[in-house]
C-alpha cells in the first residue's frame, strides 16, 4: 500500500498460515500498531460478552462456529472505520492491497465491501477506490426503503400502522416546529401553501406533490434531521401505496383551509393548536383515505359481476 494508508491495516498474518514466521511485519511498523490497537479494542468487547455469559463457550453448550472470511474481513474493515482510522470522505485500500495485506481471496474483499455498503458505511464507484460515508439520518432511513416497501405491499395491517405512526410523529412534529420557527421558517411554509394552491384544479399531481413538501417542511423546521428523514420516507411510502387516492374531488379546498390552519398557529408559536389541527387534519385525510379504498373495491366487486 502507498504512504499513510499502509499505516492503517495489517494483521494479515492473522488470516495467514505463518509459514513465511510472521512477513506481515513487512507492511510496517505503523500497520502492526493500528492494527494491534484494533485488536486489543475488539479483545475487550469480546471480554465484555463473555463476562455476561454471551457468546462464550467455554462454560455452556454452545458450538463454535466457524466463520466466513468475509466476515472477518468486514469486522477488520469496521473496526478501521469506527475507530476513525479511516474518517468519512477518505478512501479504503484498493482490492490488491487488501488482498496483499489480509492475505484472502478476491471474493472475501468483495463480499466483505458489499456489506459495507449494505450498511451505509461505504460508497462503492466503478474505477474508484470505496469511499468511507459520513453516517446521516437520511442515509440510515433509506437503508430500511426496500424492505418497508415489501413488508407494506405483502401486510395490510403495516399500512395501518404505518398511517398510525405518521399521525403520531406529524402531531409531534407540528408541535415542535411552533416552538421554534422563526420568521424565516414560517415564510417557506407560506411559500410552499401558496404553491399547493396555486395547483388548485389546475395540476393534481402538483397539488399532491405541494401537500407533500408542506409537510416536509413542517419536519424541517423542527430541526431534527432523524425526523424530517422519517418524515420523508413516511410520506414516500403513503404516496406508494395511496396514489389513486391521495387526490379526492372536492376536498382540495379542506386539505388548502386545514394547511393554512396549521401555519398560522405555528407562526402563532401556539404548540397545543399547531398539535390539535394537525391532528384534526390527519384524521380526516385516515377517513377519506379508508372512503376511498372501499368505493374502489365495491366497483371492483361490481366489475367482476357484470
Amino acid at each position: 500500500m502507498r504512504g499513510a494508508q499502509a499505516g492503517k491495516l495489517a494483521g494479515g498474518a492473522e488470516f495467514r498460515d505463518n509459514r513465511d514466521g510472521g512477513a506481515g511485519a513487512g507492511v510496517g511498523v505503523g500497520v502492526e500498531s493500528a492494527m494491534r490497537a484494533a485488536r486489543k479494542r475488539q479483545t475487550a468487547r469480546a471480554q465484555v460478552r463473555d463476562n455476561d455469559g454471551v457468546g462464550s463457550t467455554m462454560g455452556g453448550t454452545g458450538k463454535i462456529v466457524k466463520r466466513k472470511l468475509s466476515n472477518e474481513v468486514f469486522d477488520r474493515l469496521y473496526e478501521l472505520i469506527r475507530s476513525g482510522d479511516y474518517p468519512p470522505g477518505e478512501s479504503l485500500p484498493s482490492e490488491r492491497e487488501l488482498m496483499e495485506s489480509l492475505g484472502v481471496g478476491r471474493p472475501a474483499i468483495r463480499e466483505a465491501m458489499q456489506s459495507l455498503e449494505r450498511q451505509g458505511l461505504i460508497s462503492i464507484q466503478h474505477g474508484q477506490r470505496p469511499k468511507v460515508l459520513q453516517p446521516t439520518a437520511s442515509g440510515l432511513i433509506s437503508q430500511l426503503d426496500l424492505t418497508a416497501r415489501h413488508m407494506l405491499m405483502q401486510s395490510p395491517e403495516s399500512l395501518e400502522h404505518l398511517k398510525e405512526a405518521r399521525t403520531f410523529f406529524e402531531v409531534g412534529m407540528a408541535q415542535r416546529a411552533a416552538e421554534l420557527a422563526d420568521a424565516a421558517d414560517v415564510a417557506r411554509l407560506a411559500a410552499l401553501l401558496q404553491r399547493q394552491r396555486s395547483a388548485l384544479n389546475e395540476d393534481c399531481e402538483a397539488f399532491i406533490a405541494a401537500d407533500m413538501a408542506f409537510h416536509r417542511g413542517i419536519a424541517a423546521v423542527t430541526r431534527n434531521p432523524i425526523f424530517t428523514a422519517t418524515s420523508e420516507a413516511m410520506l414516500g411510502w403513503l404516496a406508494r401505496f395511496h396514489s389513486k387516492v391521495l387526490h379526492w374531488e372536492g376536498n382540495e379546498q379542506t386539505t388548502l383551509t386545514e394547511h393554512e390552519g396549521i401555519l398560522r398557529a405555528i407562526e402563532a408559536h401556539d404548540p397545543a393548536a399547531a398539535a390539535q389541527r394537525m391532528a384534526d387534519h390527519l384524521r380526516r385525510a385516515r377517513a377519506l383515505y379508508q372512503s376511498a379504498a372501499k368505493e374502489a373495491g365495491a366497483r371492483a366487486g361490481e366489475s367482476l359481476l357484470t
